[in-house]
């Protein structure tokens, strides 16, 4: 490589080249992920599901553990877990998950800020903006419970 300066190596075709096969590499792996889980059987799927969904919510709502906390300590993986993480999405999803808790807290946070006192009906309609983008008609903190009839 005769380049000069790191600007020339960023425009060089050598590494243009090596982003296309970073690229290809990745989505080769998300294919041969989907692959295995898709030939596992419906119950072991579930299994997966189930350890997987277990391991994040422990991780990032109960220990609030950081990215490295998820995949090192709750996943117990390795370092060459970091860029494979990045690439499925989990640093995306963990810095946008946010448990109850702290989202009323962050809108409380916000509207003391802005002065407004944090009444029920106004955290409420607060918190389905930032859930829907808009305040529907009928707004409650209370989650809706399904009622299954026998």
């Amino acid at each position: 490589m005769n380049n000069n300066s790191l600007n020339d190596y960023l425009n060089s075709q050598e590494y243009l080249d090596l982003l296309d096969q970073i690229e290809l590499s990745n989505s080769e792996y998300k294919i041969k992920a989907k692959e295995f889980f898709d030939n596992l059987s419906y119950d072991d799927q579930l299994l997966v599901f189930s350890h997987v969904i277990a391991t994040l919510y422990q991780g990032q709502i109960i220990d609030k553990g950081s990215y490295r906390h998820i995949l090192y300590n709750s996943f117990g993986f390795d370092k060459d877990s970091y860029a494979l993480g990045m690439d499925c999405g989990l640093l995306e999803l963990h810095n946008s998950i946010y448990s109850r808790e702290e989202l009323l807290n962050g809108v409380k946070a916000i509207l003391n800020l802005l002065n407004f006192e944090a009444t029920p009906e106004l955290l409420n309609k607060a918190i389905a903006c930032i859930n829907y983008g808009y305040v529907p008609k009928q707004v409650s903190l209370v989650q809706l419970k399904f009622q299954f009839d026998n």
